[in-house]
């Protein structure tokens, strides 16, 4: 089973690469992957340093996304 440092690496490049696609049914599915990975995040991971730079990366990511459905939704 992998670290949830690598969990969340992994869905923000999965994210980075459907958005890339502008595949927006893939990015709700790893909407709601991402949800269950903070759900699952305990006590002791927010001690963890590396895991929050990755989940401020993810941030990011979800940033963009943000912006460009808001273009989108201008450009509509």
């Amino acid at each position: 089973m992998s670290s949830p440092k690598q969990a969340f690496a992994s869905l923000a490049n999965k994210l980075r690469a459907a958005f890339a696609a502008g595949d927006w049914e893939a990015i709700a599915l790893l909407d709601e992957e991402c949800r269950a990975l903070v759900t699952a995040l305990g006590e002791s991971d927010a001690a963890d340093a590396a895991l929050r730079e990755q989940l401020a990366e993810l941030s990011r990511v979800y940033d963009e996304l943000q912006q460009a459905g808001r273009a989108e939704r201008e450009r509509l």
